[in-house]
């Protein structure tokens, strides 16, 4: 690059979950690569703040307000943005999640500025059980949504090919870059110590956000107590937060495993519960493509995970270098989860090999490699 490149990182808000764990990573990685970069968060939520500024990342906070709706500015605060980015010269604005991409195209468009907005949650296949007309209606919408979108990417690639067969005139628009993981990071920031008073010898973990419709943790609660009726001495801990947490302890309680589960909270460092557990398990209704399962892999944990739409089958090599059960089947998890629970040798190979696979498909470095060309295209 001849000169150095302003571009501004939008994050629905900063707390410490995969999606800003992979801004932060993005906005490092691209700084090192000499650009000038700026994450904007819009709304001033969450734990992860310290996380950038310790990266030398700067932060703006485009609304000093509580949202209503994730990603929704006010007009006013809208306003201040686009004059923000236009004050500050930016050449290129990108929406690294959902909440935050309808903010990021009005905002690139007031600005007059390219915007490059990510598609990171599931991108499900077209049904035609519903009538022609809502079918029209929706694609339309998606149609008139990305109009003056520069770059539109998927993080998987099964969902950046659902999305072209959707939206075929968008075609050169969608592209796909799978999220990657920086190993080497990743084992550093797994030394930290950490304070659990629980701890049994054997130990199943979930990373996520407490989502029972998306994340499928309700299932991953039904398996474990069928396994804690044949097996005593393993723990299962749940590391996140989320608006059905209360919903989940009563479950907990409710299905009498209360003495072998811990809620560990949200962490703004998940890594050191990624070394210290036996078995990662993932049972999600609904991915994009699983942040937390190339971190479990990368740190060489046997990991479990559901089939659904996209993501783990992109991630993991069934019966290889994991394991993945049909959606909502809380029996075939069971059986898993009892199969890795009993038997070492699968789990040593197992763990081996998902490492093995991060390392040589989803290096951090090779997926940003990808998604600044991406960016440069619209400079």
């Amino acid at each position: 690059m001849t000169k150095q490149n302003k571009i501004a990182i939008v994050l629905p808000y900063l707390k410490s979950r995969g999606t800003e764990r992979q801004g932060l990573g993005i906005a490092k990685s691209l700084k090192n690569r000499g650009w000038d970069v700026t994450v904007i968060a819009l709304e001033n939520k969450g734990n992860y703040h310290s996380a950038f500024g310790e990266q030398d990342i700067d932060v703006h906070i485009a609304s000093s307000k509580i949202l209503k709706k994730p990603g929704k500015l006010p007009l006013f605060d809208l306003l201040r943005m686009v004059s923000y980015l236009k004050r500050e010269k930016f050449d290129v604005i990108v929406s690294r999640a959902k909440w935050s991409n309808t903010t990021t195209i009005m905002a690139g468009l007031l600005a007059n500025i390219s915007s490059v907005v990510f598609i990171s949650g599931a991108v499900k296949e077209e049904t035609f059980s519903i009538p022609f007309i809502i079918r029209y209606y929706r694609r339309l919408r998606e149609y008139l949504g990305y109009i003056f979108v520069s770059r539109i990417v998927c993080v998987s690639r099964v969902g950046s090919e659902r999305l072209t067969k959707r939206l075929p005139l968008y075609k050169d628009k969608i592209k796909y870059v799978q999220n990657g993981l920086n190993i080497e990071q990743a084992l550093l920031l797994s030394n930290e110590e950490i304070d659990m008073k629980q701890k049994k010898e054997f130990e199943f973990l979930f990373v996520g956000s407490f989502d029972i419709n998306r994340k499928g943790i309700d299932i991953l609660l039904e398996a474990f107590a069928k396994l804690t009726k044949t097996v005593s001495d393993c723990q299962l801990t749940l590391v996140g937060s989320g608006k059905d947490e209360n919903k989940l302890k009563d479950m907990v309680d409710s299905l009498n495993i209360h003495n072998k589960v811990v809620f560990a909270g949200e962490q703004l460092n998940p890594y050191p519960f990624y070394r210290r557990a036996s078995v990662f398990v993932l049972p999600s209704r609904a991915e994009g493509f699983p942040n937390v399962l190339i971190e479990a892999m990368g740190m060489g944990l046997p990991a479990i995970a559901s089939d659904c739409q996209t993501g783990p089958s992109e991630i993991i090599d069934p019966n290889n270098s994991g394991f993945l059960f049909q959606v909502g089947d809380s029996d075939g998890l069971e059986k898993l989860m009892q199969l890795l629970y009993s038997d070492e040798n699968i789990r040593k190979t197992v763990g081996e090999k998902a490492r093995i696979t991060i390392e040589n498909h989803f290096r951090y470095e090779d997926r940003m490699t990808d998604l600044e060309s991406i960016i440069k295209e619209t400079l």
